[in-house]
């Protein structure tokens, strides 16, 4: 399972995230209604939710027009987030992109990023952002922002919507960042579900350090990943000298559609 190298306090702001979006008649339009658990500092609130997405606003906000089918490394991750704002998801459409996430510990374990979106978004909108910021301590999430990026289509029928989140604490020591890509699918314009398929993100507290990345390579019916996480820092050796250790540990995981939907279907996390 992916290690979580820091953890993210955010104190003091417990707040309710609802709100409907308006005025959303278009053809491609769904309505769509779930009972969420949203994670609100360490304690978990039953929240039901109510919204309507207008697709055909959601869709256009992609980065590429290039639909076709694309790897997701190192250097796609990092290109999506130099003008992440112009493409900018509403609280709403983020709610309903992770409001059904493939199960396993490769998706479960990577929803928090968008769970400080929303809370942040809920902060903005309520025009306490920057009293929040004013607050911050070390180790505590300073921004999280959620954009769209690129729509591959992989059958005639289904499409993925490809969306990221960036995210940061404040920065001092200890400190953690990320950009995290989520892949959502949508059969005939219904959404399915949403799996991770990218991700490079970090951290430290000196004079340790960690990292990882996760990239993927996707087809018409599966995504095979690959995952690297490595920590190190500064050991005493025998001769009393400090030097930089490191150690590194590989995954790989896959997943597949199965019955309409993205599953894991194989993942070293469980070996």
């Amino acid at each position: 399972m992916k290690k979580s190298f820091l953890l993210f306090p955010l104190i003091g702001f417990l707040f309710a995230c609802g709100g409907e979006t308006e005025n959303s008649t278009q053809k491609q339009s769904q309505i769509t209604e779930v009972d969420t658990v949203f994670h609100l500092d360490s304690t978990n609130v039953e929240q039901p939710v109510s919204y309507e997405i207008d697709l055909e606003a959601l869709f256009a906000k992609v980065q590429y027009n290039n639909q076709d089918i694309a790897d997701i490394d190192s250097a796609y991750i990092a290109e999506t987030s130099e003008e992440a704002m112009d493409y900018a998801l509403s609280g709403d459409e983020a709610r309903m992109l992770i409001s059904n996430v493939a199960e396993g510990n490769l998706c479960e374990n990577n929803t928090y990023q968008v769970d400080y979106f929303l809370q942040f978004d809920s902060l903005k909108a309520i025009g306490k952002y920057q009293d929040y910021l004013d607050s911050l301590d070390i180790g505590m999430m300073a921004h999280s922002e959620a954009y769209a990026i690129q729509i591959m289509n992989l059958t005639e029928d289904s499409k993925l919507f490809v969306w990221a989140v960036d995210y940061g604490t404040y920065e001092a020591c200890p400190y953690g960042y990320g950009t995290t890509i989520y892949g959502s699918l949508f059969t005939d314009d219904i959404f399915k579900n949403t799996v991770l398929i990218g991700d490079i993100s970090g951290g430290a507290d000196a004079p340790y350090w960690g990292s990882t990345l996760i990239t993927s390579t996707i087809s018409a019916d599966k995504i095979t990943y690959y995952e690297l996480q490595e920590e190190g820092g500064e050991e005493e050796n025998e001769e009393g000298e400090y030097v930089e250790v490191v150690s590194s540990t590989e995954h790989e995981h896959t997943a597949e559609i199965v019955d309409g939907f993205f599953k894991i279907t194989h993942s070293t996390y469980e070996n």
